[in-house]
């Protein structure tokens, strides 16, 4: 009786209005966090041996029609337990179920859910729900949460797939938030008694310590085929990251560069029988595809080697997620780059008649895999929030980066396009004044051409070098606020 008397009193501090949470609470009768449109707040039930729950979101899309929340070791989605509430068929209920890497899976119909609903209402702009969660329990699974540990919730909200009463699922969330601190999901409230509070601390609060712990313990062991840590394998996809970014903005981006804008710089000075700016398209590319092929190996590693992208057997909501998306044309984009030195052998004579086709191809393929290598950094950004320490800062960089590579693409074209015209003139003038016999010699042309050719060199070194810089700046910056999150 006291048990449900202290529901239905946490009910009454808490809900108010359509059930928002009452802050006013906080830190007195519940703990609280809060964190980009959703609140939740909890207090133990020592008695019943119970954790209450208090969940509140705001909809980001009228469809949202659940709200969710993750116990997890570590900030990111993937391997933990989930307590779902929603509307099935008009009937409100609150789900046990269990985000497996990146994909939701919801408990069989024949589970019986240890969670157990007090209230879920929801008007056209948010959702509320309130439930209670045994803090431990005798079954080992999958799905049932275990309380008496330390914990980062992940909260989420979106619309359920309820077609069929017997395949409920839930849709990749529309809003997504981590609540910035971890928690003691067992730590007394101020307002317990004294003789309450002892109980609890031998009973369930995890070695009798109430205070707030900075970083979350493992709980868990390690899984995989290489028995990895969740920790240890965000980690690994942190270092993909940096990897990939490095890869691609600090050497393949410039290496197209130089292919696209070198090749007249020094046409008579050659290295080993070879051209300067074949040097550095070379160089550059091949640092790049070592390291995205080192990523490509960290991030299948971190995912035990398992594929995350769009898949037959997945729901269409999981194939069009941002990180199956991400996955899909990361992978495409990374293909394509190892064709490129592959394809490469094939390349004919500069003067065979197929020369143009190679040229085609071996061109378009790379800005192909740039281009998609570019979005696949792009959705990384926007999308993957968990993985960085300050979101709105690396948008900004990325698209300062994007911004500066555009525009020094434009005037290199308009350097590359005015000399190549002002070549053509030249030798127009010359020919021009041979055919009337007029006076300057060959050494002024031959003077006027270099002097033209000293400018356009030294712009497009300058620019090239602009360009480089710029890549390693963003790469390293992206790198500071992936590895710091």
């Amino acid at each position: 009786m006291a048990g449900t008397e202290r529901i239905l009193v946490l009910t009454f501090i808490l809900g108010v209005a359509y059930c928002e949470i009452n802050k006013t609470a906080c830190g007195v009768s519940v703990h609280c966090d809060s964190s980009d449109g959703f609140d939740v707040a909890y207090r133990v039930d020592p008695e019943k041996k119970n954790v209450l729950f208090e969940v509140s979101a705001k909809k980001t899309k009228p469809e949202d029609n659940y709200v969710a929340i993750g116990f997890s070791d570590d900030d990111s989605m993937g391997n933990e337990k989930v307590i779902s509430c929603y509307k099935l068929f008009g009937e409100a209920v609150a789900r046990n179920s269990f985000n497996n890497g990146r994909q939701h899976t919801m408990a069989p119909n024949e589970y019986v859910h240890s969670v157990a609903l007090i209230q879920f209402t929801e008007d056209d702009d948010h959702l509320y729900c309130s439930f209670e969660q045994p803090i431990t329990s005798l079954r080992e699974d999958e799905y049932t949460p275990k309380l008496n540990g330390t914990y980062n919730l992940l909260m989420a909200t979106g619309p359920v797939n309820s077609e069929v009463k017997n395949d409920v699922h839930l849709i990749f969330h529309s809003n997504r938030a981590v609540m910035p601190k971890a928690h003691i999901l067992t730590k007394r409230t101020p307002d317990m008694p004294e003789e309450t509070a002892k109980v609890e601390a031998d009973a369930v609060e995890p070695e009798g310590k109430f205070e707030e712990p900075t970083k979350p313990q493992e709980s868990q062991p390690g899984s995989g085929p290489f028995s990895l840590s969740k920790s240890a394998k965000l980690l690994l996809l942190r270092y993909h990251g940096v990897l990939m970014l490095f890869g691609w903005f600090g050497f393949l981006y410039s290496g197209i560069f130089a292919a696209r804008y070198m090749r007249s710089l020094w046409p008579k000075t050659t290295v080993g029988g070879i051209r300067i700016w074949f040097h550095i398209h070379r160089l550059m590319n091949s640092i790049g595809i070592v390291l995205i092929a080192s990523s490509i190996v960290l991030v299948y590693i971190s995912q035990d080697l398992r594929w995350t992208g769009p898949a037959i057997s997945n729901p269409s909501e999981v194939n069009t997620a941002p990180g199956a998306i991400h996955s899909l044309i990361g992978a495409i984009s990374v293909l394509l780059a190892f064709s490129q030195p592959l394809g490469a052998l094939t390349r004919c004579r500069v003067d065979h008649p197929r020369r143009r086709i190679f040229n085609f191809f071996h061109r378009g393929i790379g800005f192909l895999a740039a281009l998609l290598a570019l979005s696949a950094a792009i959705i990384a950004v926007f999308y993957f929030k968990g993985l960085w320490q300050d979101q709105t800062i690396t948008i900004w960089v990325l698209l300062a980066f994007i911004f500066l590579a555009v525009i020094v693409a434009v005037i290199q074209e308009v350097v590359k396009y005015r000399d190549e015209n002002e070549q053509q003139r030249i030798v127009a003038i010359e020919m021009r004044n041979r055919s009337k016999s007029a006076v300057p010699s060959d050494v002024y042309y031959f003077r006027e051409r270099q002097a033209h050719s000293d400018r356009h060199r030294r712009a497009t070194v300058a620019l090239f070098l602009a360009y480089a810089l710029a890549g390693f700046v963003a790469a390293t910056v992206l790198t500071y606020f992936i590895l710091s999150a």
